[in-house]
């Protein structure tokens, strides 16, 4: 009977190790998640940045030519 109990203690410290491996995994993965949407953010930023400038450039290139 002792025999099962530490057979039980161990599995239970092992599935309480993995749990917690788990959770930081999902912590990371979630950190991770978020640090992309950052990076896709900021090209969508640089994306429209660029397409102003080249219609300002388009708009000073006809005005020049005008």
């Amino acid at each position: 009977m002792d025999d099962i109990v530490k057979r039980l203690d161990k599995l239970e410290a092992r599935v309480s190790s993995l749990a917690e491996m788990v959770e930081r995994v999902t912590i990371s993965n979630a950190t991770m998640l978020r640090a992309q949407q950052g990076v896709l953010d900021l090209q969508q930023g640089q994306t429209e940045a660029l397409r102003l400038v080249r219609e300002e450039l388009a708009r000073l290139s006809k005005a020049q030519r005008d």
